[in-house]
């Protein structure tokens, strides 16, 4: 029997009361598209529509599992955003976007760079073990059970973009832990139970390099070394110096005594692949409440997790009592220069010129999401 959830948080808003997973946004369908990635109508869905002009192409690897989530659906609304936002800038040129979304982990569904050369590449968080194998299902792996004879794909794909300059890799969460494990920069290993998981609002701080980073250094000036992000994780990157190569680390956790941890954060694993431990939770506050609704209803969090993940999407939505960015403020930041940063590159190659089409100036700058 489904557990309804605890408390009802949409008295009086009836526009709020549809399935979270089946919410359409036709506000944006003119300057995106979303293509669920099928073998069987791969070819005509990537010519699907008259759009015209540029355009902006993106692969989403899911690696949710097939578990009911929230991380993809922000993921999308942060391109729905980025894509709106682009689309004014271009002006004449209309330029719009094609997202082609990859279930890796639940049907194996992986793109071939070589064939398919998309601009840019975002993979998400998502259940379990960042070691597939391991997966079989007991509590301890968010009751996971899945194949890993992705794996060995997923790692090629990351080497055929590291060796294409022209694209970019942004992964996030469960698959940062993968890029720790395919870029060999140390062990990726489970927290201590003394420990604990790391769950909710924490901070992390800026190396120096993070501090001179693109995506950060902005943060840094105006807010300094620690910034906040969205974790809910048992599983840690611990770097050995001796093992980064080209890799350079951007942000380590802070421990609860306010001393700066092992585990590395935010990673520049190669030039055009970046990864980050926390979570980008870029959709309007109700929306995620909807979410969270289906998540608890769906017995894939408890009633405690349901009240806990609820307090902490306030705070991230809405800050607390200190002066300052809010998490999402950082996430829609850090989103934003990734994505400004790459199409700056992307739109030079292949308009084989220095100089842009039109001006990205101020495409990062509006950091504040909807709180609807």
């Amino acid at each position: 029997m489904q557990q309804k959830a605890p408390v009802d948080y949409y008295s009086g808003k009836s526009e709020l009361q549809i399935p979270y997973y089946t919410t359409n946004k036709p506000d944006y369908d003119s300057v995106i598209k979303f293509i669920n990635y099928d073998p069987l109508t791969a070819e005509s869905g990537i010519q699907a529509g008259s759009w015209s002009a540029k355009k902006i192409r993106v692969a989403l690897l899911d690696m949710h599992a097939s578990v009911i989530n929230i991380g993809l659906s922000c993921i999308k609304q942060g391109l729905r955003e980025l894509a709106k936002k682009l689309n004014k800038a271009s002006g004449d040129l209309d330029t719009k976007m094609e997202v082609t979304v990859y279930d890796v982990r639940g049907k194996g569904f992986l793109p071939d760079h070589l064939k398919d050369e998309y601009d840019f590449y975002l993979s998400s968080g998502g259940p379990g073990s960042p070691y597939p194998r391991d997966n079989h299902g007991q509590k301890s792996n968010d009751g996971v059970i899945e194949k890993f004879d992705w794996v060995p794909n997923y790692f090629g794909l990351i080497d055929q973009i590291q060796n294409d300059p022209s694209t970019h890799f942004f992964g996030v969460c469960y698959s940062f832990q993968l890029l720790a494990r395919k870029y060999g920069i140390g062990e990726v290993c489970r927290r201590k139970t003394s420990e604990g998981s790391s769950t909710g609002i924490v901070p992390l701080e800026l190396t120096e390099y993070g501090q001179e980073h693109p995506y950060f250094k902005k943060l840094f000036l105006e807010h300094g070394k620690r910034i906040k992000t969205i974790d809910n994780r048992w599983w840690q990157v611990k770097v050995n110096p001796e093992k980064l190569g080209n890799s350079k680390i951007i942000a380590y956790e802070v421990r609860n005594d306010d001393s700066v941890g092992q585990a590395a954060t935010i990673i520049q694993f190669a030039k055009n692949v970046f990864g980050i431990q926390g979570h980008l939770e870029l959709e309007g506050f109700h929306r995620m409440q909807l979410g969270l609704n289906e998540i608890y209803e769906n017995k894939i969090i408890d009633e405690e997790g349901f009240k806990s993940r609820l307090k902490f999407f306030k705070e991230m939505m809405f800050g607390d009592e200190n002066k300052g960015l809010t998490v999402q403020e950082i996430s829609k930041s850090v989103f934003d220069n990734f994505f400004v940063e790459s199409i700056t590159s992307d739109f030079k190659r292949k308009m084989g010129s220095d100089e842009l089409p039109f001006s990205l100036e101020g495409l990062a700058e509006s950091r504040t999401m909807s709180k609807i």
